[in-house]
C-alpha cells in the first residue's frame, strides 16, 4: 500500500484519505503516490495556494522518515541528499 500525506510544519503527518493504492506491485503504488505528489504540489503552487521555501521539514517518525527519505532519493526529489544506508521499501 502507497499513500499520500502532507508533512505539517511540526513534522506530524496527515494522510489524504482519498489517495490510497493496494493490489498493485509496491513500485507501481509508489510511483502513484510520487506521481499525484507532483500533480497537487503543481495544482497548488499554480493558484498560489503554497510555494516552494526551500524548507525541508523531517516527520517525527523515525520509521516514516526513513521510508521517505528513501522515495526521495529513489525518485530524484532531493538530490542533493545522500543516499539512504539501504533503499528499500517496507511494508
Amino acid at each position: 500500500m502507497a499513500m499520500v500525506c502532507v508533512v505539517a510544519p511540526d513534522g506530524r503527518w496527515i494522510r489524504m484519505r482519498s489517495l490510497a493504492w493496494y493490489r498493485l506491485s509496491r513500485d507501481e503504488v509508489v510511483s502513484l503516490a510520487v506521481l499525484h505528489c507532483w500533480r497537487i504540489w503543481n495544482w497548488g503552487a499554480a493558484k498560489g495556494y503554497t510555494r516552494e521555501t526551500g524548507a525541508y521539514t523531517p516527520l517525527r517518525n523515525p520509521r516514516v522518515q526513513q521510508e521517505r527519505s528513501q522515495i526521495e532519493w529513489a525518485f530524484g526529489i532531493l538530490p542533493t541528499t545522500p543516499a539512504p544506508h539501504e533503499v528499500r521499501w517496507t511494508a
